[in-house]
């Protein structure tokens, strides 16, 4: 016999043969390990229990300010979503300032004595604050007591007013040739206070 020749060349593959039968289904696999116990839940997703509609803790607040100074003056309000805030004044004057949520008053007048209000407002609803504020004035005479010339045991009227807000508290006295003040309590028959004015 000759020698054996070397091999030849691969040939190309044949087209791949009909899919076979699937196979018998296996034995099921062992239990796995209890987890762990999962926390308790309201059933509401965590996004909605931080939900809160605006809530202000003093609704109502007197504030008294000082003539010429600068004051800040806050709403207050908590809530989510975060609350937008409008405020309301008695006057419209360039030192009124929206600064964030606060509102700002510079050089404090009398004129600025009233109500301040603001509105605190998100998708939830709206809340309201109050500020009564007071700035304290000098007393202005507005009307003086004029004199009266009487007979003895005849009735007559006296009247005075000052121009302040809030209006102060009047009260009469009679003073003696000698300068002694004495409340005056007796022989009145009535003693009226409208605002500033007080008539004896």
């Amino acid at each position: 016999n000759g020698q054996k020749g070397s091999q030849g060349d691969t040939g190309y593959s044949g087209p791949p043969g009909p899919k076979g039968m699937p196979g018998y289904m296996g034995p099921p696999g062992r239990t796995g390990q209890k987890g762990d116990s999962g926390q308790w839940s309201t059933g509401m997703d965590s996004c909605c229990t931080a939900l809160s509609r605006p809530n202000i803790a003093v609704p109502i607040e007197q504030t008294t300010l000082k003539p010429g100074e600068t004051t800040t003056l806050s709403c207050g309000a908590q809530s989510y979503p975060p609350a937008m805030v409008s405020w309301e004044y008695p006057i419209n004057d360039a030192r009124y300032q929206v600064i964030g949520d606060n509102l700002v008053i510079t050089n404090v007048q009398s004129s600025d004595s009233g109500k301040i209000n603001c509105t605190a407002t998100n998708i939830l609803g709206s809340t309201h604050k109050t500020y009564v504020v007071n700035v304290p004035q000098h007393l202005t005479i507005g009307e003086q007591p004029q004199n009266v010339t009487v007979n003895e045991g005849s009735p007559f009227t006296l009247r005075c007013k000052f121009d302040n807000v809030p209006p102060p508290v009047i009260t009469w006295y009679h003073v003696a040739p000698d300068g002694t003040r004495t409340l005056v309590t007796s022989g009145v028959d009535l003693v009226t206070q409208v605002g500033g004015a007080s008539t004896l």
